[in-house]
């Protein structure tokens, strides 16, 4: 993993995989969203979700077009579930939790994605699910991957007290 972060020090960029990153303490996210949440009610879920499902559409489609990964995937003529796996492999690596597709049912278009030790429920209790950003990055990866939107739901929250977060991502 050390050849794929690169920290160019006298500019403040780290970079992985050439794209650009930033390291933010959990705690901070948490408590942005009890902000957001306080000042703006029920709506900060819907801006929380949509920034990141864009964010995640942009770095996913960077990936999948400029990266070792989409020389992999090309060579081998990867399937959807396959590159989905992988993008879970980069979500762990950057700090997500440990990411995993549990389940993909093509008939169905309904897919299963587990994060064991997610960083923001670890800093953030709560009586209802709250991996809003979670939840976007999921819907944008999958929306590169498939090149179909789905509305993608926490069904497990650790912030709720739950062993782990999984979400249902299902065809819209």
């Amino acid at each position: 993993m050390a050849e794929e972060i690169r920290l160019e020090v006298e500019d403040g960029i780290l970079r992985y995989k050439g794209s650009r990153m930033w390291i933010l303490n959990p705690y901070a996210i948490a408590e942005l969203q009890k902000e957001m949440r306080r000042i703006i009610g029920p709506a900060h879920k819907t801006i929380l979700f949509n920034g990141a499902r864009k964010g995640a559409i942009r770095f996913v489609e960077e990936m999948l077009s400029s990266s070792t990964l989409a020389r992999t995937v090309k060579r081998f003529g990867w399937g959807q579930r396959r590159i989905a796996e992988e993008i879970c492999k980069v979500a762990t690596r950057l700090g997500f939790g440990e990411m995993s597709v549990v389940s993909y049912d093509e008939k169905e278009d309904r897919w299963i994605i587990r994060v064991i030790n997610s960083p923001v429920p670890e800093a953030l209790e709560s009586d209802t699910p709250i991996c809003e950003l979670t939840r976007g990055v999921i819907a944008g990866a999958l929306e590169v991957i498939t090149g179909k939107s789905y509305k993608v739901r926490e069904i497990k929250c650790l912030a709720i007290g739950d062993e782990f977060c999984e979400f249902e991502a299902t065809r819209k």
